[in-house]
């Protein structure tokens, strides 16, 4: 007991130090860089910095991204003056990202493999390229979704809580809603899969009261703020009906579908394709069942589809 107690506490710490030299040598937000080298980062410190000095997000200053981002950078700069806590922020989601992910893989490997695992993530997954050089809202997001798939998991090998993986749930969609509300499409499939399995042993109406609780309890307070604030409706067509339009590009449903048709034109010929067809490869020829197969393969391509590649 003390042995393992002993190398849980050494993994831990390797955990720690390895996230925090990454994202030391590998964000824009590091204080090896005065500055960010990605445009992302200025503009969501320009308008968090704004919000903290009484101006308001959507109606004074606009980006199209989520209040959460927004929020996180303005405390920040109201704080240290600087890009500090998000650079810790980081820290701490890739971090819990190499904990959830290590959690998962030891349910169907060694505990040595699932550690190789957890530091392979961190190379393939988090290298900060795919998110914007740092402080991306993917980035924040990552650790809800490994977080919920091991529940998920949990869930499935009949071990696990119905009203514990729907608060998980819950949250992470809430913080999707809040951070970059299309990255909530990962969730879709999962939902319908978790709440099947619910259903089956009687549990149905814990996970779903306790996921709409959780994400509800999440959402609420910004939207109560911003309606206190008289910007609610700033908010609804900055955010929401501006991305769904793409850019405001979309003057109609069938120019909206059109622009969508393009983009996937594009992302066909990126080589981001290739992540596409490894990952229903990878599902196909795994040792899940069929059912499970269509499920994660579908879940993967649909997450493909609504956050540009980043299934």
């Amino acid at each position: 007991m003390y042995q393992n107690k002993l190398n849980g506490a050494v993994r831990v710490a390797f955990w720690m130090l390895y996230a925090l030299l990454f994202c030391y040598y590998g964000s824009c937000l590091s204080s090896l860089y005065s500055i960010p080298m990605s445009y992302d980062p200025i503009i969501y410190g320009i308008v968090g910095n704004g919000w903290m000095e009484g101006l308001m997000p959507y109606r004074d200053l606009f980006d199209q991204k989520g209040p959460l981002i927004f929020l996180i950078y303005g405390i920040s700069f109201l704080l240290f003056k600087s890009f500090w806590l998000v650079f810790l922020l980081e820290w701490a989601a890739i971090f819990v990202s190499m904990v959830f992910s290590y959690k998962i893989a030891v349910l169907f490997i060694s505990a040595r493999k699932a550690f190789f695992i957890s530091l392979l993530l961190v190379l393939l997954l988090c290298n900060f390229p795919y998110y914007g050089g740092g402080g991306h809202p993917s980035e924040f997001l990552l650790p809800f979704q490994l977080a919920s798939l091991y529940f998920l998991i949990r869930l499935r090998q009949g071990g696990g809580s119905a009203a514990v993986t729907g608060i998980v749930f819950g949250l992470s969609m809430g913080i999707a809603i809040l951070l970059k509300f299309n990255l909530a499409v990962f969730w879709f499939i999962p939902c319908i899969y978790v709440f099947i399995l619910a259903w089956r042993k009687g549990k149905a109406l814990p996970f779903s009261a306790c996921l709409i609780s959780a994400m509800v309890i999440t959402v609420a307070p910004l939207l109560l703020y911003f309606h206190l604030s008289g910007i609610l409706d700033d908010f609804y067509r900055g955010y929401f009906l501006f991305n769904v339009r793409y850019g405001g590009g979309g003057d109609s449903l069938g120019s909206i579908i059109w622009n969508y048709v393009k983009w996937i034109k594009r992302e066909v010929m990126d080589p981001n394709i290739f992540m596409w067809v490894a990952g229903v490869v990878g599902i196909g020829f795994s040792r899940l069942p069929k059912a499970d197969k269509l499920a994660f393969a579908s879940a993967f391509l649909l997450t493909c589809l609504g956050v540009q590649g980043n299934g």
